[in-house]
């Protein structure tokens, strides 16, 4: 018989030695790889938590400087209230001074032209006579018969 049957004893054995080596540096390799992979991983980590931590203590600080310049703002707001409000009592105190006399404390021309131009107006809009439209302690009755 010059053939057996089935593989000869020694034959497979370089080969499974040499996928068995094939394979160890195959895992070295990947070892090594995942080994850099871990370490690329960590410090991608380690740098992200440091933007992490730069960007709580810049959101802090913009929160701070939020509440500074809210407080300053509602600060000028009332200052611009009382300020309109002095201008407004200002103006009140002007418009009075410009009706009257600075001696008599009477009403001045410049009052019975605005009172007349008003009636005037008043007058206009309703349709109605300027005689009715009188001043109210004028006598509003026929003025030729004298009642």
């Amino acid at each position: 018989m010059l053939f057996r049957s089935g593989p000869r004893p020694g034959f497979l054995l370089p080969v499974v030695v040499a996928s068995v080596g094939w394979i160890a540096l195959r895992a070295k390799r990947s070892v090594q790889e995942g080994s850099g992979l871990v370490r690329l991983l960590e410090s991608t980590l380690e740098e992200a938590r440091d933007r992490h931590d730069e960007l709580r203590s810049a959101n802090l600080m913009l929160e701070h400087l939020k509440r500074q310049l809210e407080h300053k703002v509602e600060a000028q707001d009332l200052e611009l209230k009382q300020r309109y409000d002095e201008l407004q009592q200002t103006y009140a105190r002007v418009q009075e001074l410009s009706t009257r006399d600075g001696l008599t404390g009477l009403l001045n021309r410049r009052s019975g032209d605005e009172a007349l131009n008003q009636r005037w107006a008043e007058c206009r809009a309703g349709s109605r006579r300027i005689y009715r439209c009188g001043w109210p302690d004028m006598p509003t009755g026929n003025l030729a018969r004298g009642s």
